[in-house]
């Protein structure tokens, strides 16, 4: 059984003592119901810390009731995270009385997100709530940072900000950026133990970063976005623009990466284990052995000498020859194919390939019925 170690208890004290600092802070100062839903998530962080460590000691980290308990208060710390962004709109945008706007935004977008996840999810033939909770956490921290860059450069539109306010939304916007880039290497480097370790650093520097925020800046204190030491695109305001630019860059590259590689890999899960037939193995060349990353561009050759007939997602097979043929380039390349990414890139090339054989098998299989249908016509005829 996996066992947590000094730096892991550390970071948690640090941490839940960071989440407890953030509401107790906007208390001292009376601003606790001006940012509720901000504070509102901090205590449920703290809520969640206490449960988790009261299970950890009872099952386990490696405990089965551990994992369920991790997914699914994820996923609502989450939307509570959402909730939280959402309220600091209704701050940016006070002066312009567009809060229940914001709110049937809010709305909208949480009903739009999770119809996606289901409609991601909906193939799979087992864990079907786990696997739901775990795509909506992701697509909601992906539209999260989406909400948070926005959010700040529509603050840098303005001639100034409230200080405390755009250090919240910059605190944010690094989170979400670390989170993503930590996910797409993770992706890539899967071995790596130092991966796991990145993600609660990152909630507990948020953490500390709001707590020094409420703290030490004063709610009524303004600063120039526009107009830096009195002079427009001076190099100070420059240079902070380009480094945020440069975070809002690599954050949607890495969150655009880790969607596409998660929607992907729906798609393969959804045909793993499932058996073709004998005829279809010998088509593919494939004997006893299972179809290798080699193989794609053959597979996907007889793929498109069998074009579909009624398949219910067509374009699911362009998204995995685009995924397989990036993770076969990858693999090849000598810096991507160190020893801990090359093992990984070896399974989701025989992934693809494995979904490559399983669509052709039911392709054939539909031509076949098919063709038995119109010759039964026309025998009837």
């Amino acid at each position: 059984m996996a066992m947590l170690g000094p730096f892991d208890y550390a970071l948690w004290l640090v941490g839940f003592a960071a989440e407890l600092c953030v509401p107790l802070f906007a208390i001292r100062q009376r601003q606790f119901l001006h940012y509720f839903s901000l504070n509102f998530y901090f205590l449920a962080l703290v809520a969640s810390e206490i449960l988790s460590f009261f299970i950890l000691k009872t099952y386990g980290v490696a405990s089965l009731e551990y994992r369920y308990f991790y997914s699914y208060t994820d996923v609502l710390l989450t939307v509570v995270q959402f909730v939280a962004i959402i309220g600091l709109y209704r701050h940016v945008f006070d002066d312009m009385e567009a809060a229940k706007y914001i709110r049937r935004l809010a709305v909208v977008v949480l009903s739009v997100i999770s119809l996606v996840s289901f409609l991601i999810v909906q193939g799979e033939r087992s864990a079907l709530t786990t696997r739901f909770a775990i795509v909506l956490g992701r697509n909601l921290y992906f539209t999260g940072m989406l909400l948070t860059y926005i959010l700040w450069a529509a603050m840098f539109k303005r001639r100034e900000a409230r200080t405390r306010l755009l250090l919240i939304v910059t605190a944010f916007g690094v989170f979400f950026a670390g989170y993503a880039v930590t996910y797409a290497l993770r992706l890539l480097f899967p071995g790596l133990p130092v991966w796991h370790a990145i993600p609660p650093v990152l909630g507990t520097l948020l953490a500390l970063s709001l707590a020094y925020t409420f703290a030490k800046v004063p709610e009524e204190e303004r600063i120039a976005t526009q107009h830096a030491g009195g002079a427009e695109g001076s190099p100070a305001c420059s240079s902070s623009v380009l480094l945020n630019v440069s975070l809002v860059l690599a954050g949607g590259i890495a969150a655009g990466a880790q969607f596409f590689v998660s929607y992907c890999r729906v798609f393969l899960r959804s045909v793993a284990g499932r058996r073709v037939s004998d005829d279809v193995r010998s088509l593919a060349r494939l004997d006893d052995c299972e179809p290798s990353a080699d193989a794609l561009p053959r597979l996907f050759s007889l793929l498109d000498a069998c074009p579909p007939v009624a398949e219910k997602r067509p374009h699911h097979v362009r998204l995995v020859r685009w995924y397989g043929t990036m993770m076969r380039f990858l693999g090849g390349q000598s810096f991507f194919a160190l020893r801990w990414g090359r093992a990984w890139f070896h399974r989701e090339g025989m992934a693809c390939a494995h979904f490559a054989v399983v669509t052709l098998d039911e392709r054939i299989s539909a031509m076949r019925n098919l063709y038995e249908r119109y010759v039964t016509k026309v025998d009837r005829s």
